[in-house]
């Protein structure tokens, strides 16, 4: 980490790497870094809700898990930042309900604060809007303005990638805009009450 790089970050056992994010995100370090295994990927999630002082967009392709579920920080930060007033907006492209850790908490979120969480489905607008801006198909979370993580997967492989920043406006503004050109345009998920 001394040159300025986070080309180890995969090695560093889970401790290390969530004092290094928090280090980041804490100092907003203009430093990109790669992010792709599930459970990093979670925690970089988590220090972008930690960190965001009124926003955050996700846009995922469902609420299966494969990432939320990997780290115990996502789900605290998300109802801390609910908790707080502060308001999150989620796009999911797939409308199946799951069997998942996060598909719950989700839903008793939206349950316990509806008037600062929004989930809707992916319209052909929104994904066509995303893919267009951004010149392909990714999926992502943006803190306000400021922090980002913005993951492809490979069709073939399915491998994940993605970059990560805690402090790149320019790109987390193009993401956020993209997200808000055609939010309203989504329809609104529907969650089972849990009483």
């Amino acid at each position: 980490m001394e040159d300025g790089s986070f080309k180890d970050m995969p090695n560093l056992v889970i401790e290390d790497y969530i004092d290094a994010v928090s280090t980041l995100a804490r100092n907003r370090n203009e430093l990109t870094f790669n992010n792709t295994d599930p459970e990093q990927a979670a925690i970089v999630m988590a220090t972008i809700i930690d960190n965001a002082e009124s926003q955050v967009r996700i846009y995922e392709n469902s609420l299966k898990g494969d990432i939320a579920d990997t780290h115990k920080n996502f789900e605290r930060s998300l109802r801390n930042f609910l908790q707080a007033g502060k308001h999150v907006s989620i796009v999911l492209r797939d409308d199946s309900e799951c069997d998942s850790i996060i598909f719950d908490q989700i839903c008793e979120l939206s349950n316990d604060y509806p008037k600062n969480i929004d989930v809707r489905i992916a319209s052909e607008d929104f994904r066509s809007n995303i893919k267009d801006v951004m010149t392909k198909d990714v999926y992502f979370i943006v803190g306000d303005e400021l922090s980002y993580r913005m993951e492809t997967i490979e069709e073939i492989t399915h491998e994940r990638k993605a970059i990560c920043s805690f402090n790149r406006p320019p790109i987390a503004s193009k993401l956020k805009g993209a997200f808000d050109a055609k939010f309203f345009g989504c329809k609104r998920k529907e969650f089972p009450v849990h009483a």
